[in-house]
């Protein structure tokens, strides 16, 4: 078994074994924490072979920073079921819905995702505290802020008129 999809996002949906995903992230910014993520959902595909059908159990847990204490955040048991299709494999959505996910505090976060008490799959979270806006770097902590400071710096170059060369 394994994960074809497993990512945290704004929302997500299952709609006729199609899975809608909006918003992924893999970071988040706070000017302190604890902070609180209002609403964000857990976004799965799993894919199985016929050899894996039968009852399994899904643990979702989150490691803080620091070696903080594991907090479980789901368990759920699952059933992978094959019908007459004739497909070697089988496919999952499974959406986790969260509303008000605490952070205690910045760092990585390490989402684990166990099946039958084994590590299948991990994400990554990174909670970063954003410094004071006089700040110039307040807003490079992620990858994302960094691309697009860095797009957005280009652009403006390229907007300026080009300087004369002196003659000699």
């Amino acid at each position: 078994m394994q994960f074809d999809i497993a990512t945290l996002c704004d929302w997500s949906q299952d709609y006729n074994g199609k899975m809608i995903v909006a918003g992924t992230f893999d970071s988040l910014m706070s000017k302190e924490f604890p902070t609180t993520l209002p609403s964000c959902s857990l976004a799965l595909r799993l894919s199985a072979t016929k050899a894996e059908a039968g009852k399994h159990k899904l643990l979702i847990q989150l490691q803080p920073p620091e070696d903080g204490e594991v907090i479980q955040l789901i368990e759920s048991d699952l059933e992978i079921r094959f019908n007459d299709e004739g497909l070697p494999f089988v496919t999952q959505n499974i959406i986790f819905p969260f509303n008000g996910l605490k952070l205690e505090r910045s760092g990585l976060y390490v989402i684990e995702l166990l099946l039958d008490d084994k590590v299948l799959h991990t994400i990554q979270l990174a909670a970063i505290e954003i410094r004071d806006e006089k700040d110039d770097d307040a807003t490079e902590g992620s990858g994302a802020g960094r691309i697009e400071k860095n797009v957005e710096k280009k652009v403006k170059e390229k907007d300026k008129p080009a300087k004369k060369k002196k003659a000699n």
